[in-house]
């Protein structure tokens, strides 16, 4: 999760950086932008998700108990 974390964080802003400033090849913002952009939204989604799995197993161990 580390890894998904660092990249959601630190990489994709940066290749966003990057692509404004024109580093990359003319052409290539039509993928690299919609892809950080989604890489960002995704990270997120998948630690609401996975928190959401967390708390209702957490729930139901604390009922049964």
């Amino acid at each position: 999760m580390a890894a998904l974390q660092g990249i959601a964080v630190s990489f994709a802003p940066l290749f966003l950086y990057w692509s404004g400033k024109g580093n990359f090849p003319p052409g290539s913002e039509w993928f690299v932008v919609p892809a950080c952009f989604g890489m960002i939204l995704l990270v997120g989604l998948f630690y609401i998700l996975l928190g959401s799995a967390v708390i209702r197993e957490l729930k139901k161990k604390n009922v049964r108990g």
